[in-house]
């Protein structure tokens, strides 16, 4: 079975993104369709699954950043006992 376009370009953005530092800024998703030759509804998907699995992280009106994975903190949710 083929691997779905949005997978391979996450696998491939997390090759890019992992040896840049913390909150630099990655490629327009206009730039990096073009890069993937993909549409940006693909490449938006895929930064989509990577923001939320904290390797990126949006702010509005400035574009797609570099998350640091060192306060990443993963469903954290804590067990409540009965009493």
């Amino acid at each position: 079975m083929k691997i779905p376009i949005y997978i391979q370009i996450k696998n491939e953005l997390i090759d890019i993104i992992e040896p840049m530092d913390v909150n630099d800024a990655i490629m327009s998703e206009r730039d990096l369709a073009i890069k993937f030759k993909a549409s940006r509804m693909t490449v938006r998907k895929a930064i989509d699954a990577l923001v939320e699995e904290g390797y990126l992280y949006r702010d509005s009106n400035r574009g797609t950043f570099v998350a640091d994975q060192a306060v990443i903190q993963k469903d954290t949710l804590a067990e409540i006992g009965n009493d």
